[in-house]
């Protein structure tokens, strides 16, 4: 649609005021970001996942941790071998 310039005319046909590019794009990082923590909170993505994931969008792993953290979701341990009592 964009390379015939159809969004843009359905955009003001509609009166949708003109949203930059760049706000689009922190948009989509933000929904990216709620939803791979939202995986994470359901364990349907590792930490390790959800660390990657965020990366690639240039967030630190230190924010993600303290994000984990402050939202309660530290429910990932790591997994200590099962040793059978002595």
């Amino acid at each position: 649609m964009d390379a015939d310039g159809l969004s843009h005319s359905v955009a003001q046909l509609l009166g949708l005021a003109e949203i930059p590019a760049d706000d689009h794009l922190r948009a989509f990082y933000r929904r990216y970001l709620v939803l791979a923590l939202e995986a994470y909170r359901r364990e349907k993505i590792s930490r390790r996942k959800l660390i990657d994931l965020a990366a690639s969008l240039g967030v630190d792993s230190s924010e993600v941790e303290t994000v984990i953290l402050n939202l309660g979701l530290d429910h990932e341990d790591e997994a200590e071998p099962l040793m059978p009592s002595a």
